[in-house]
């Protein structure tokens, strides 16, 4: 067994579950409702989809593995009696709600300076509520997670981030109104969208602000909501976050530059755009799912120099006019239907078969 569907056991009289090793993915609300469970052991599980515990009330511990990559919303809301949770994981993606209305969360213990933790974790903010203005992270937190300060943070003037940081979630800092100093540090591997927006920091033209893009360190995390039609991504830059950046003027796009120093290509960043080609730098170590879906016009990709390209993500080239990709060595791991709907595909590989790290359906195109 490798995954469990959406509500496959909930409301049922459960009292213990053993995931299988193989076990991968578990599907919304899966096990939601199981009011007598009181044991759970996770396995290697990768991925919880939205409210997998909700409401299992007797269940009073659990350890997420080391090897999870992602827990989607409300995972366990209302376990009304969870006083233990610990995240053998350095860099899940997780949400602000995971432990909502549960005795941890509701524990003083477990929150510091108006931050709620999971041991590495910062899972949820309430700055107003603790009359925190200026907020330093604990040395150890590796993961913000998404949403984790929206709306409880209008006082919030400045934060400060630890150099052991790897993930910042989605909208993690959006609508904090009053803030306009926070530090990226070189840790991070991965920016969700909207994180600053909202703040005095996104909404000034001061420094952060270079050529329409909006810039905290070495990550580029927006783009002025513009028509532009070329774009240069400024040197130094080595993440691009999460997310469109050309929203509704995306179309009108029809030229990219990317720095020496780009690293990690963020999901969605150019999708949608008229791009015709694009030259991928030799740093370039991840290219994020559906980083150019739909790029309509895009015929081009020049991977030449990428001796460091190890990740493809889900959708990746999806819907562009490609007639010849040349597959780097060094890529490793593939997620499926990267070239989907190109309409006629040939893809160079120097590699005899393909790594384990591939997704079996990663050539799939459904008008090859």
């Amino acid at each position: 067994m490798t995954s469990i569907s959406a509500d496959a056991f909930a409301y049922t009289g459960l009292t213990s579950v053993t995931f299988p090793s193989l076990l991968k993915s578990v599907g919304q609300y899966a096990f939601q409702n199981c009011r007598s469970l009181t044991q759970v052991d996770l396995g290697n599980v990768e991925t919880l989809g939205r409210g997998v515990f909700n409401y299992c009330t007797s269940l009073t511990s659990v350890t997420v593995p080391a090897i999870v990559k992602s827990m989607d919303h409300h995972v366990f809301t209302q376990c009304t009696s969870l006083t233990y949770i610990d995240i053998l994981a350095d860099n899940a993606y997780i949400y602000y709600s995971l432990v909502d209305d549960t005795p941890y969360y509701n524990d003083p213990n477990n929150w510091k300076n108006g931050v709620l933790y999971i041991g590495k974790y910062a899972v949820v903010g309430n700055t107003d509520k603790a009359g925190v203005t200026s907020l330093t992270l604990e040395a150890n937190t590796t993961v913000i997670a998404a949403f984790a300060f929206e709306y409880n943070c209008r006082s919030l003037t400045s934060v400060t981030l630890p150099s052991s940081l790897l993930t910042v979630g989605e909208s993690a800092f959006e609508d904090c109104a009053k803030l306009n100093s926070i530090n990226m540090p070189d840790s991070v591997t991965r920016v969700g969208s909207d994180v600053l927006k909202g703040t005095a920091i996104y909404d000034s033209n001061g420094s952060y602000w270079s050529d329409n893009g909006f810039y905290v360190g070495k990550y580029l995390l927006a783009v002025k909501n513009t028509s532009l039609s070329k774009f240069t991504v400024k040197d130094g830059t080595k993440l691009i976050a999460d997310g469109e950046l050309f929203g509704n003027y995306a179309s009108s796009l029809t030229e990219v530059t990317l720095p020496a120093s780009l690293e990690v290509i963020g999901t969605e960043n150019f999708s949608n755009t008229g791009i015709t080609e694009i030259v991928l730098p030799a740093s370039l170590k991840k290219i994020s799912e559906k980083a150019f879906y739909y790029c309509s016009s895009l015929t081009s990709v020049d991977t030449s120099v990428c001796t460091a390209l190890d990740s493809i993500g889900y959708s990746a080239f999806a819907g562009c006019n490609i007639s010849s990709f040349d597959m780097p060595a060094s890529v490793r791991n593939i997620d499926e239907l990267i070239f989907n709907f190109n309409a006629d595909i040939t893809v160079n590989c120097p590699m005899s078969s393909a790594p384990d790290g591939w997704h079996p359906d990663w050539s799939k195109n459904n008008r090859g």
